[in-house]
C-alpha cells in the first residue's frame, strides 16, 4: 500500500517525470516551491555553496554533510542539481542515504518538524536523553512537568521493547505532554517551534590581564604579537676553541662506556666542574647542549660527540664572558664524576670488631668467616618407644617436616632455656642438609635418632634423659578452645523428652535391650582386641566381616583417615541423632590422640565401641550395622529420561540401523 504524508509511494524508484504525473497539483507545487527556495539565483539548478547555506540554516548540519548529500543528489557529477534530479533524491532510492535530510528538505516549511530532526541527531529518530533535552530547551519543564515525567511519557509514546521515537509518536507525545501540563495541545507544539535547536552550554574562560592584553608582552612575544608566532632564528655561528687533553680525558670520564655524552652527563660535568654561576645557569646549559647538537646531529638527537663538546664550551664561554681558556683551566681543576651516596652512621658493635664474640671474634667480620662442616656424631640407638613417638608426629609414618620436628620437641618438653626453638630448627637443618643435601626438608627415622643425640649435646645432659623425656610423651598435644560451662548441657537431671537418660529413643532403631559380650559363632580368636579400649569400654570380638568394610573405606591402603571414618558412619547407617557427624569427628580425635592422624583396625574397633556407648545400643547392633554396609556410596546426579534417546523405536536414518 502507497500510504505517506507526500502521496508518493516511497517504496518505488520510478523516473522523475513519473513520480511528477502521480503527484497531485498541490504536491507538485509544494516541491517546485521547495526547489526554488534552495535555487537562489533563479539559474534552474542548485549549487553546493546554496545547498551547504540552505541546510546550515535548517538544521546541524555540518559543510562535510552537506558535500555528502550532494554528491548523492548530483547523479549525472555536472556540479550542479537539476530539479529532476531533486525530485528522484527526495522520493526514490537515494532518499535512503541520509534519512534525516531527505526529511529536513521535504519539510523545510515546517518549522515543528525542523526542530525535531534537529534533536535526533544523525538520524530521523531521537533517543530519551534526546527527548529530555529538548523538553528542556523549549521550557517545557517546570513544578508541574518535570525530567522524570519525560521519562514516563517517552515510554508511553513508543512501542514496547521501543528505544527511540519517531516524529509520528512525538506528536503523540505532544499530546500527552499538553494532558500532564493541563494546556492545549497548540501551545506545546508552538513552543517546539520557537525553539531553533539544542542549546549548547560550556564553561567560558577567565580573563587573564597577561595573556589577553598584549600590550603587557615583552621580549619576542612583544615582536611576534603572541608566543607561537614567533619566527624561529637560527643559532649564531661560533667558532670552537681547540681544548687540549686534559679536556678530552673529562670528556670521556663523564661519557662512561660511550664515545658521546648525553643531556643529564652534560649538566653534570657542568656543575661538578663547577662552571654553573657567574652567568651561566643550568637552565642555560641545557639551552647550549640543545643548540649544538641540533645545529649538528638535527633536531630531536641527544648526544653530544668530543667536536661538539668544544663548541660547547666555546658558547658556554660566551655565556659567562669569559675566554675559553679560562673554562679550560676550569676543566683541569675537575677530578672527574662526583659521586654522591648516603653515609652510614658509626655503630661500636659492628665497627669495633675487639667486641666480637664467639665464632665472629675470629674473623675479620661477621660475614667473611668460612662456613664449617657440622661435627660429626654417632647417632644413639633409641628404642621402641621412639619410633612410635616418631610415627605419631609425622602424620604420614615415614617422614618428619620441620614443624613436626619442632612440636615434638615442644610437645615432649626437651625445650628449656638451654635449648630453644631456634635451636631445634638448627638440628634439624644440620642432620636433613647432611644426610639428603641442602634444600631437603624432611627427616628419616635414622635421621631423627641423630638428632635427638645432637639434643643430647646440645642440652649437655646424657642420652638417657632424652629416652626418659621420650617415655613421658603421650603424643601430640591438640589444643583447642575449651567451651563454657552450660548448665542445660552439662546437667543431664535437666534433660527432657528424648534426651532423658531413660528415653527408649537414645537406643538405635533396632537394638536389643539384653546386651550380650560373648561373642558371635562367625567371630575370629585372631581379632580379639580388648586390651586396646578405653577402660570405661567393655572388651568385645568382632566379626571378620568388619575388616572388609573397613578396608573398602580405606581406599587402597592400610588405615582410614578422619573424612573416610565419618563417611562410613554415614554409610553404615550409624549417624542418627544421638550420633551426628560432628560426634564421629569428636570421636575419631578422642580415639586417635597421641596416634597420629591414620586410624588402624584396631583403633577402629574401639570406635565402634565408643559409638555403641555414646548410643546406649549394644556393639552387636553397631557390628550388624557395618556387616549389612555394601561400601561407600557414590553420590551423583542422576540424569533425566529423555524420549528420543532412550526410546530407540524413534531413531530414524543410520541411528535405525
Amino acid at each position: 500500500a502507497c500510504v505517506a504524508r507526500t502521496g508518493v509511494c516511497r517504496r518505488c524508484v520510478l523516473h522523475p517525470i513519473a513520480l511528477l504525473h502521480i503527484m497531485d497539483a498541490d504536491k507538485r507545487e509544494e516541491v517546485k516551491d521547495i526547489f526554488r527556495k534552495y535555487d537562489k539565483n533563479g539559474d534552474g539548478g542548485i549549487s553546493i555553496e546554496e545547498l551547504v547555506e540552505v541546510m546550515k540554516a535548517l538544521g546541524r548540519f555540518t559543510a562535510p554533510e552537506v558535500k555528502k548529500i550532494f554528491a548523492h543528489m548530483d547523479t549525472n557529477r555536472d556540479g550542479s542539481i537539476q530539479y529532476e534530479e531533486f525530485v528522484n533524491w527526495v522520493f526514490g532510492a537515494g532518499a535512503k542515504a541520509n534519512l534525516k535530510a531527505r526529511e529536513t528538505i521535504l519539510h523545510s516549511n515546517d518549522p515543528f518538524q525542523i526542530c525535531f530532526y534537529n534533536f535526533s541527531g544523525k538520524g530521523s529518530d531521537m533517543d530519551g536523553k534526546s527527548f529530555t533535552k529538548l523538553c528542556k530547551d523549549t521550557g517545557l519543564i517546570n513544578k508541574a512537568f518535570t525530567t522524570t515525567d519525560t521519562d514516563i511519557i517517552f515510554v508511553k509514546s513508543i512501542p514496547k521493547g521501543a528505544r527511540r521515537m519517531t516524529l509520528p509518536q512525538f506528536e503523540k507525545a505532544c499530546g500527552l505532554i499538553a494532558a500532564k501540563k493541563g494546556v492545549d495541545e497548540q501551545e506545546i507544539r508552538e513552543a517546539v517551534m520557537k525553539c531553533a535547536g539544542p542549546v549548547l552550554a560550556g564553561t567560558a574562560a577567565d580573563n587573564v590581564r597577561f595573556h589577553d592584553d598584549k600590550s603587557t608582552y615583552t621580549g619576542a612575544h612583544k615582536e611576534a604579537g603572541s608566543p607561537s608566532s614567533r619566527a624561529r632564528t637560527p643559532a649564531a655561528e661560533v667558532e670552537a676553541y681547540p681544548f687540549g687533553p686534559d679536556a678530552e680525558r673529562l670528556f670521556r670520564d663523564f661519557c662512561g662506556n660511550r664515545d658521546d655524552l648525553d643531556g643529564k652527563g652534560w649538566a653534570k660535568l657542568c656543575k661538578d666542574a663547577r662552571l654553573i654561576g657567574g652567568g651561566l645557569s643550568a637552565p642555560d646549559a641545557d639551552v647550549i647542549f640543545t643548540t649544538v647538537v641540533a645545529k649538528v646531529a638535527g633536531r630531536g638527537a641527544g648526544r653530544m660527540t668530543w667536536p661538539m663538546f668544544q663548541e660547547a664550551m666555546t658558547r658556554l664561554a660566551l655565556k659567562k664572558q669569559i675566554s675559553p681558556s679560562e673554562v679550560e683551566e676550569m676543566l683541569e681543576n675537575c677530578d672527574g664524576p662526583q659521586l654522591n651516596a648516603t653515609k652510614s652512621d658509626s655503630v661500636r658493635f659492628h665497627d669495633d670488631k675487639s667486641t666480637y664474640t664467639g665464632a665472629h671474634r675470629d674473623s675479620s667480620s661477621p660475614g667473611s668467616r668460612p662456613r664449617t662442616a657440622p661435627q660429626e656424631v654417632e647417632a644413639h640407638s633409641f628404642g621402641g618407644e621412639a619410633k612410635d613417638l616418631f610415627m605419631s608426629f609425622s602424620g604420614n609414618g615415614q617422614d618428619l617436616d620441620g614443624k613436626g620436628w619442632a612440636k615434638f620437641c615442644k610437645d615432649a618438653g626437651l625445650m628449656n632455656s638451654k635449648f630453644t626453638g631456634p635451636d631445634a630448627d638448627v638440628v634439624f637443618t644440620t642432620v636433613v642438609a647432611k644426610t639428603s643435601g641442602r634444600g631437603a626438608g624432611r627427616m628419616t627415622y635414622p635421621m631423627f635418632e641423630e638428632a635427638l643425640t645432637r639434643v643430647a649435646l646440645k642440652k649437655g645432659v646424657d642420652v638417657e634423659v632424652v629416652e626418659e623425656a621420650i617415655a613421658n610423651c603421650r603424643g601430640p598435644t591438640r589444643n583447642a578452645t575449651q567451651a563454657d560451662n552450660v548448665r542445660f548441657h552439662d546437667d543431664k537431671s535437666s534433660y527432657t523428652g528424648m534426651h532423658a537418660a531413660d528415653s527408649p529413643t537414645r537406643s538405635l532403631k533396632g537394638s536389643s535391650s539384653a546386651p550380650s559380650f560373648s561373642g558371635s559363632p562367625g567371630s575370629s580368636p585372631s581379632r580379639r582386641r580388648g586390651s586396646g579400649a578405653p577402660e570405661a569400654l567393655p572388651s568385645y570380638t568382632f566379626n571378620d566381616s568388619v575388616d572388609r568394610v573397613f578396608d573398602d573405606f580405606c581406599n587402597g591402603g592400610r588405615t582410614l583417615d578422619g573424612k573416610s571414618f565419618a563417611k562410613l558412619c554415614k554409610d553404615a547407617g550409624l549417624v542418627n541423632r544421638s550420633f551426628s557427624v560432628t560426634d564421629a569427628d569428636l570421636l575419631f580425635t578422642k580415639v586417635m590422640k597421641g596416634k597420629g592422624r591414620q586410624m588402624a583396625i584396631d583403633s577402629f574397633y574401639e570406635a565402634l565401641l565408643g559409638i555403641a556407648a555414646k548410643t546406649g545400643a549394644e556393639p552387636q547392633d553397631v557390628e550388624l550395622r557395618v556387616i549389612n554396609c555394601s561400601g561407600p556410596v557414590r553420590n551423583a546426579t542422576q540424569a533425566d529420561a529423555v524420549r528420543f534417546h532412550d526410546d530407540k523405536s524413534t531413531y530414524t536414518g543410520m541411528h535405525n540401523a
